[in-house]
């Protein structure tokens, strides 16, 4: 896969055609359909050889150009998509959670229903003895905010993670390319598996962005210290209902004030 063109020009020993190069990297830049980059070297006017290409002196400060290029792209890719709700809801067991919870006085769920409902979003987790643990885990949060509605968090969970702002924050319902950008995102996540584990807890991440669109009556989920064992996944789970929610409008998010 070719993701861009970078022609470099380095000229002979008893010199160089400039102009015939210069107009074959003109040529060849303008028929291309991938980014464009030359280098000229040897060049004392190698900034502007070539109208409409940008043009280096050296190839390291091309690669560089191309890197911020490809950055900017993979930034504005992920910004131009809008939210995407996961497959494989049983909204039929996340009502009834609700319904029964709330019926008897509850705004809390028990450990096993909390479980229940998050397996029915799509998020299973497995009960493993703390013996069993090992290293460190990412906490998961899902908070609604009077300004902003619901809010995603992430981090490494451990007290410094809060002290060092190590937490990144996306508002909620999420796209899968958002959610991995918010885990890549956070510095200590090479602590927790890093690039290997960034994809599973990005899914996790996207699944818990939905669920007040599910269940507008979640008012907080705490899934702390998620960890990855082998092919289970573990944690400790918290959710807190609000019996009279009010139903959030996205395009009213503003600043307090």
């Amino acid at each position: 896969m070719v993701g861009a063109l970078l022609l470099i020009h380095v000229p002979g020993t008893h010199g160089s055609p400039d102009d015939a190069i210069r107009l074959m990297l003109l040529e060849e830049g303008h028929a291309a359909s991938k980014p464009v980059i030359a280098v000229m070297q040897g060049s004392v006017d190698g900034f502007q050889v070539i109208d409409g290409i940008p043009t280096f002196l050296d190839v390291e400060d091309a690669m560089i150009a191309l890197a911020r290029l490809q950055n900017f792209d993979h930034w504005r890719s992920t910004q131009a998509q809008d939210p995407e709700p996961p497959d494989d809801v049983d909204q039929e067991t996340i009502d009834r959670i609700i319904t029964t919870t709330l019926k008897s006085g509850d705004t809390h769920l028990t450990d096993r229903d909390a479980r229940e409902l998050l397996d029915a979003a799509g998020i299973c987790l497995n009960e493993i003895p703390a013996s069993a643990l090992i290293g460190r885990g990412c906490t998961l949060t899902l908070v609604v905010d009077p300004q902003f509605g619901p809010v995603c968090g992430v981090g490494v969970a451990d007290p410094m993670a809060a002290v060092l702002d190590d937490v990144v924050y996306r508002l909620a319902p999420m796209h899968p390319a958002h959610a991995i950008d918010a885990v890549q995102e956070v510095r200590a996540f090479a602590l927790v598996g890093g690039a290997v584990l960034a994809m599973e807890y990005a899914q996790i991440l996207h699944r818990l962005s939905w669920l007040t669109e599910w269940a507008p009556e979640i008012a907080l989920v705490s899934v702390a210290d998620l960890r990855f064992l082998g092919d289970q996944r573990t944690a400790s789970i918290s959710i807190t209902l609000n019996p009279n929610p009010s139903i959030f409008d996205p395009r009213v998010r503003r600043m307090a004030g």
